[in-house]
């Protein structure tokens, strides 16, 4: 069958192919125009094209499908511009805010993280209603911990932007929560604010999560606890506020975080089991009818239990086209309920399209379809475990072929022992959900839902040990790898190309697969050479810390005072995240000695004494709490940079006497208020001064 052919029986693709290059295009290159202009002429000239009967000229046929290409790219980038439109809202000190809560309120170490949907605005002067969600952070105490989604509460307190990431290789949260639609953020003190109502916010989603807490006591009823209750809540109900960060780590190293998002995996094991549960009602007149109608609105309830996520979405939009497509009895190609589930989805909201789960979810289902058929008939097994143990085994590779590239570039990480992960794995979380069904559907029997409670404990308990002792393996993981975007590009251009030559054997596949090969190795060639040629001096953004990073090619060295502080996993994270996507090794952390700073070290072109810092002959001096006005009072030292650190109470005025600089920096070890002292006093002097916590992390290029 010719290629044509076989999208012909695919429409909704053809849909696809456009509809999100123009939703990329947008994001990534044109954020501000208006493609209205181009999509109302395209409008009335597709219009005039029907109208004139070329669509039905074979030969001119072209002509309106050109057209109607570039309506759907357009189409796509308006659809993203209009999703994307932030509200104003003006920013007052006497703001006040009426809302109530939208999601589950999140409990954080020293606050309770809340998305709130505004009813009404006051910005000092009027009231507004306007209409948009807030990020907000409760002070935990005895009333935030009592906040529940759709209380409506009334706060004191300003409104204020989410700050953009101030360190290369940061988590880009604003960017991550604009494409959520949330845009402001707010803290709310103790004392600031009141819960003047219940029950506000779109009725269904408070049934679902009121039946998802009841649903989540019956686990704590049955003394699930710990670890059990936190891995089985994520994995049946997608409530993840429980999960340490050492669960998290365990099963993202063993391969098998996919089970801790509730996906087509689950959606799929639910679908069955209803399916199942519901065959006698195949036996009546009106039961063909509604059974689909029953398993439709259980996958949908579903979805709402577990918070609508994006995989969740993709899993039952899917079945749903499976159902509806069967009970109509018709069978659909699977890419086109993929394609269909996805534009729907997009229609929705465009920006799912930028979602690593989302992306993930469906090159994974995407993988399986493809790749599973023609790997699976490789080898043929006479005996039915055999065969099914085999089935899975290929199940996981078509997966891992689909999504290794992604998951490189996104988690700079593979893990080796996937394919044993998920041959324990999945039947485990079958039983898991079968018999967590059970236990709702028996809970109000206490002896039955013991006896399947402690089944319950047992599985989920092994599946931790098992994820637990594989991650533990040696080189159960494969770390700090990473893939730009050209080379993720040629990765998939590679798999697709190698996959069509051993499908169908034809030489020039191969070749483009070769060329493929050789553009990937030229890529990763120049990469390396621009990353180990540099030359840079970083002052990260680390709050109430000093931290230096001097990199000259292959010599990576940090220098902080980390070890003290609270926030130092996070920082590291940070710092680590950015040298892998710079390509550089492994930097090698070193204390600032205090008090004196007496060390002297050596790597490089990097000398440090003390106070005295020489990089790539570059004089730095960092000015502490060890320095005191005038001790230089004979000479005026020179240096290219002067770090103001650790609190150091001196004027810009002793400074300049002391010291002839060309670039003052004040570092983020300093307090709110000497820094706006210092950047006020530089601003009197006219003298050049870069503040890293007001700016972000100081970098420059030597």
């Amino acid at each position: 069958m010719k290629t044509n052919e076989k999208l012909r029986q695919i429409p909704l693709l053809r849909l696809l192919i456009p509809f999100i290059p123009g939703i990329v295009f947008y994001i990534h290159f044109f954020p501000d125009f208006r493609f209205l202009y181009i999509i109302i002429p395209l409008s009335i000239l597709l219009v005039v094209v029907w109208l004139s009967g070329i669509n039905r000229n074979y030969n001119l046929r072209w002509v309106y499908g050109i057209l109607t290409f570039i309506m759907l790219f357009f189409s796509g980038a308006e659809l993203a511009r209009l999703h994307s439109i932030k509200p104003y809202i003006k920013q007052s000190s006497d703001q006040k805010i009426i809302a109530y809560v939208k999601n589950i309120p999140e409990k954080k170490q020293n606050s309770v993280q809340a998305i709130l949907r505004t009813e009404g605005i006051y910005d000092g002067e009027q009231w507004s209603d306007i209409k948009t969600n807030i990020l907000a952070y409760f002070q935990k105490d005895s009333l935030s911990k009592r906040l529940h989604t759709g209380d409506q509460v009334f706060i004191l307190s300003s409104l204020s932007e989410i700050p953009a990431p101030s360190n290369p290789g940061e988590f880009d949260y604003r960017t991550y929560m604009a494409r959520k639609k949330v845009y402001y953020r707010l803290y709310a003190e103790q004392g600031s604010w009141e819960i003047t109502g219940t029950d506000r916010g779109n009725p269904v989603m408070l049934l679902a999560v009121r039946l998802r807490n009841n649903l989540l006591d019956i686990y704590r009823q049955n003394n699930i606890r710990g670890d059990s209750f936190s891995v089985l809540s994520a994995l049946t109900l997608g409530y993840r506020d429980k999960l340490e960060d050492e669960t998290i780590t365990a099963y993202s190293g063993s391969g098998a975080m996919h089970i801790l998002a509730v996906s087509g995996l689950h959606t799929g094991i639910i679908y069955l089991l209803l399916n199942y549960m519901l065959f006698f009602l195949r036996r009546y007149r009106y039961g063909k009818i509604m059974l689909p109608v029953i398993l439709l609105l259980f996958l949908w309830f579903y979805a709402l239990l577990t918070g609508l996520s994006p995989s969740v979405l993709r899993a039952v939009t899917m079945f749903s086209f499976i159902i509806i497509g069967k009970s109509l009895h018709r069978n659909v190609s699977i890419y086109n309920m993929l394609a269909a589930s996805a534009f729907f989805l997009l229609l929705n909201d465009p920006y799912l399209i930028t979602m690593p789960g989302f992306q993930l979810s469906y090159l994974a289902v995407t993988g399986i379809v493809y790749f599973h058929p023609k790997i699976y008939g490789l080898v043929r097994f006479r005996y039915w475990l055999p065969d099914k143990l085999w089935s899975l085994i290929v199940v996981s590779i078509s997966a891992q072929i689909a999504v290794f590239p992604l998951v490189i570039y996104y988690f700079h990480q593979f893990p080796v022992y996937f394919i044993l992960t998920n041959i324990i794995a999945i039947p485990l979380v079958t039983i898991i959900l079968y018999m967590a069904v059970i236990l709702f559907v028996l809970s109000f029997s206490s002896a039955a839902s013991k006896v399947i409670a402690n089944i319950l404990d047992i599985a989920v308990n092994s599946l931790n040990y098992s994820v637990s002792f594989i991650e533990q393996l040696p080189f159960s993981t494969i770390n700090r790898i990473s893939f730009s975007v050209p080379e993720t590009l040629l990765v998939y251009m590679i798999i697709v190309f190698i996959s069509v030559f051993l499908i169908y054997g034809k030489a020039r596949y191969l070749q483009v697969m070769l060329a493929a090969v050789a553009v990937f190795i030229t890529v990763n060639i120049v990469q390396q050479y621009f990353a180990y040629s540099g030359r840079y001096f970083y002052i990260y953004n680390a709050k109430g810390s000093s931290v230096y990073n001097f990199i000259n090619g292959k010599n990576n060295v940090l220098l902080s005072d980390l070890s003290d502080s609270s926030n130092r996993d996070f920082v590291m994270k940070t710092i680590e995240n950015n040298w892998i996507i710079s390509g550089l090794p492994q930097g090698k952390a070193l204390d600032i000695d205090k008090p004196g700073r007496a060390g002297y070290y050596k790597e490089g072109q990097l000398y440090v004494r003390g106070n005295f810092l020489q990089f790539c002959n570059k004089r730095i001096f960092i000015l502490d709490e060890n320095y005191k006005s005038g001790y230089y009072s004979d000479k005026k030292l020179a240096f290219d940079y002067l770090i103001i650190a650790g609190n150091n109470d001196i004027s810009v005025r002793d400074i300049l006497e002391n010291f002839n600089v060309k670039n003052l920096i004040i570092d983020p070890s300093n307090s709110y208020w000497l820094n706006k002292k210092i950047t006020s006093q530089c601003e009197k002097y006219n003298i050049r001064c870069y503040s890293v916590p007001d700016n972000g992390c100081f970098c420059v290029e030597l």
